[in-house]
Protein backbone atom coordinates (compact mmCIF):
# COMPACT_ATOMS: atom_id res chain seq x y z
CA UNK A 1 0.00 0.00 0.00
CA UNK A 2 2.93 2.45 0.59
CA UNK A 3 4.36 1.45 -2.50
CA UNK A 4 1.31 2.62 -4.56
CA UNK A 5 0.60 5.96 -2.35
CA UNK A 6 4.02 6.83 -3.01
CA UNK A 7 4.22 6.49 -6.92
CA UNK A 8 0.08 8.22 -6.92
CA UNK A 9 1.98 11.51 -4.85
CA UNK A 10 4.41 11.38 -7.43
CA UNK A 11 2.99 10.98 -10.15
CA UNK A 12 0.33 13.70 -9.26
CA UNK A 13 3.44 16.46 -8.46
CA UNK A 14 4.74 15.11 -11.89
CA UNK A 15 1.53 15.83 -13.91
CA UNK A 16 1.52 19.51 -12.35
CA UNK A 17 4.53 20.10 -13.17
CA UNK A 18 4.61 19.13 -16.70
CA UNK A 19 0.88 17.60 -17.70
CA UNK A 20 1.96 17.18 -21.45
CA UNK A 21 4.13 13.49 -22.01
CA UNK A 22 3.89 10.03 -22.05
CA UNK A 23 2.10 9.31 -18.86
CA UNK A 24 2.51 5.52 -19.21
CA UNK A 25 6.14 5.95 -19.33
CA UNK A 26 5.79 8.19 -16.40
CA UNK A 27 4.23 5.65 -14.60
CA UNK A 28 6.42 2.94 -14.89
CA UNK A 29 9.33 5.34 -14.58
CA UNK A 30 8.20 6.26 -11.08
CA UNK A 31 7.22 2.78 -10.36
CA UNK A 32 10.96 1.61 -10.96
CA UNK A 33 12.49 4.62 -8.91
CA UNK A 34 9.89 3.72 -6.13
CA UNK A 35 10.09 -0.14 -5.88
CA UNK A 36 11.10 -1.51 -2.46
CA UNK A 37 14.10 -4.50 -3.00
CA UNK A 38 14.10 -7.02 -0.33
CA UNK A 39 17.77 -7.83 -0.20
CA UNK A 40 19.33 -9.72 2.63
CA UNK A 41 16.07 -9.07 4.66
CA UNK A 42 16.88 -5.17 4.27
CA UNK A 43 14.74 -3.12 2.10
CA UNK A 44 16.56 -1.22 -0.67
CA UNK A 45 14.91 1.90 -2.50
CA UNK A 46 16.10 4.49 -4.70
CA UNK A 47 13.35 7.16 -4.18
CA UNK A 48 10.84 5.36 -2.36
CA UNK A 49 9.32 5.04 1.19
CA UNK A 50 9.62 1.71 3.21
CA UNK A 51 8.86 -0.20 6.19
CA UNK A 52 10.69 -3.13 7.48
CA UNK A 53 11.51 -5.16 10.79
CA UNK A 54 15.06 -4.91 9.78
CA UNK A 55 16.82 -2.18 8.08
CA UNK A 56 16.07 0.28 5.32
CA UNK A 57 18.01 2.21 2.76
CA UNK A 58 17.26 4.75 0.69
CA UNK A 59 18.55 7.51 -1.91
CA UNK A 60 15.63 9.85 -1.49
CA UNK A 61 12.83 9.24 1.06
CA UNK A 62 10.33 10.45 2.81
CA UNK A 63 9.11 8.15 5.16
CA UNK A 64 11.10 5.27 6.76
CA UNK A 65 10.58 2.75 9.50
CA UNK A 66 12.70 0.40 10.27
CA UNK A 67 13.56 -2.41 13.21
CA UNK A 68 17.38 -2.03 13.04
CA UNK A 69 18.77 0.87 11.07
CA UNK A 70 16.99 3.63 8.63
CA UNK A 71 19.50 5.45 6.21
CA UNK A 72 18.82 8.13 3.50
CA UNK A 73 21.49 9.70 1.15
CA UNK A 74 19.67 12.42 0.65
CA UNK A 75 16.49 14.48 0.20
CA UNK A 76 13.60 15.57 1.88
CA UNK A 77 12.76 12.57 5.16
CA UNK A 78 9.86 13.99 6.75
CA UNK A 79 9.30 10.66 9.05
CA UNK A 80 12.45 8.45 10.19
CA UNK A 81 12.28 5.83 12.99
CA UNK A 82 14.61 3.19 13.58
CA UNK A 83 15.08 0.77 16.51
CA UNK A 84 19.16 1.07 16.47
CA UNK A 85 20.33 3.78 14.51
CA UNK A 86 18.78 6.66 11.70
CA UNK A 87 20.77 7.94 9.39
CA UNK A 88 20.44 11.02 6.91
CA UNK A 89 23.86 11.86 5.18
CA UNK A 90 22.38 15.82 3.63
CA UNK A 91 19.18 17.09 3.67
CA UNK A 92 16.02 18.33 5.91
CA UNK A 93 14.69 15.96 8.36
CA UNK A 94 11.28 16.66 9.98
CA UNK A 95 10.91 13.85 12.34
CA UNK A 96 14.16 11.42 13.29
CA UNK A 97 13.98 8.95 16.04
CA UNK A 98 15.90 6.02 16.89
CA UNK A 99 16.93 3.26 19.89
CA UNK A 100 20.36 4.35 19.91
CA UNK A 101 21.43 7.01 17.28
CA UNK A 102 20.05 10.04 15.50
CA UNK A 103 22.24 11.06 12.91
CA UNK A 104 22.47 13.77 10.35
CA UNK A 105 25.71 14.87 8.84
CA UNK A 106 24.78 17.92 7.03
CA UNK A 107 21.31 19.72 6.39
CA UNK A 108 18.32 20.77 8.67
CA UNK A 109 16.06 18.69 11.61
CA UNK A 110 13.02 20.01 13.12
CA UNK A 111 13.31 17.07 15.62
CA UNK A 112 15.61 14.62 16.30
CA UNK A 113 15.48 12.10 19.28
CA UNK A 114 17.52 9.28 20.88
CA UNK A 115 18.18 6.94 23.57
CA UNK A 116 22.16 6.94 23.18
CA UNK A 117 23.15 10.28 21.20
CA UNK A 118 21.27 12.98 18.58
CA UNK A 119 24.00 13.96 16.27
CA UNK A 120 24.19 16.65 13.92
CA UNK A 121 27.05 17.61 11.99
CA UNK A 122 26.76 21.04 9.99
CA UNK A 123 23.70 22.53 9.73
CA UNK A 124 20.23 23.39 12.36
CA UNK A 125 18.21 21.11 14.45
CA UNK A 126 14.97 22.87 16.21
CA UNK A 127 14.68 19.93 18.70
CA UNK A 128 17.45 17.94 20.07
CA UNK A 129 16.81 15.51 22.47
CA UNK A 130 18.95 12.34 23.64
CA UNK A 131 19.20 9.71 26.93
CA UNK A 132 23.10 10.21 26.81
CA UNK A 133 24.37 12.79 24.81
CA UNK A 134 23.26 15.28 22.18
CA UNK A 135 25.37 16.62 19.69
CA UNK A 136 26.00 19.59 17.69
CA UNK A 137 29.30 19.53 15.95
CA UNK A 138 29.35 22.72 13.45
CA UNK A 139 25.41 23.05 13.82
CA UNK A 140 22.65 25.08 15.45
CA UNK A 141 21.13 23.84 18.15
CA UNK A 142 17.78 25.98 19.06
CA UNK A 143 16.80 23.56 22.11
CA UNK A 144 19.08 20.92 23.16
CA UNK A 145 18.35 18.01 26.14
CA UNK A 146 19.46 15.16 27.51
CA UNK A 147 17.26 13.33 29.59
CA UNK A 148 19.12 12.31 32.98
CA UNK A 149 21.02 15.53 33.09
CA UNK A 150 20.31 19.12 31.79
CA UNK A 151 18.57 20.96 29.04
CA UNK A 152 19.40 24.09 27.62
CA UNK A 153 18.09 26.52 24.59
CA UNK A 154 20.21 27.49 21.95
CA UNK A 155 23.45 26.07 20.98
CA UNK A 156 26.45 26.57 18.87
CA UNK A 157 29.39 23.45 18.00
CA UNK A 158 28.38 22.10 21.48
CA UNK A 159 27.91 18.65 23.08
CA UNK A 160 25.32 18.12 25.87
CA UNK A 161 25.96 14.64 27.81
CA UNK A 162 24.68 12.92 31.36
CA UNK A 163 26.80 12.66 34.19
CA UNK A 164 29.17 9.58 34.43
Amino acid sequence: MLFIVTVAVYWTIWFFIDPIGDLAMRTWLLALLCAPFNIGGNIWTIAGNAESETSVFAIVSFYQRAGDNATTMLGLTGYQNAGKTAFTVFGFVGYQSAGNYALIWIGIAAYQSACTEASIGLGLVWYQRAEKRAETCKAIAIYQKVVSCSERSFAIASVLKARE
